[in-house]
């Protein structure tokens, strides 16, 4: 509705909803958009507003936050997928060995079969 109301014009209100959509994606968990919405509401409010004003603030420690949840959560994935490839090896090895512990007494088997 600001887009329409004030097209092409920085406004404090319209970075204000703008923010709020971050706030909606953050809630969602969706921080890289949740990330992108807060340096265009801190944009423009750096525009229209002075650098000493509460949502300058607010805005930047939103976007220190969402930095920090997006690293702790690539370090998460990266231990998750460190841990999956090594629990995959574990069980390509115990595969290995059940497959040889089968034919091993398979073999010996038919062996005492036959020779009985």
């Amino acid at each position: 509705m600001y887009e329409q109301i004030f097209p092409n014009r920085d406004h404090r209100n319209k970075a204000k909803c703008i923010y709020l959509l971050g706030e909606i994606y953050t809630k969602k968990k969706d921080y890289n958009r949740a990330l992108d919405y807060y340096r265009k509401a801190y944009e423009m409010w750096k525009k229209t507003l002075v650098m000493e004003h509460p949502y300058l603030i607010l805005c930047l420690k939103d976007i220190n936050h969402l930095r920090w949840l997006l690293i702790r959560s690539s370090i998460r994935e990266k231990q998750i997928v460190r841990e999956h490839s090594n629990s995959i090896v574990y069980v390509h090895m115990y595969t290995h060995v059940c497959v040889f512990f089968f034919l091993f007494f398979f073999f010996f088997a038919t062996t005492a079969i036959r020779r009985s």
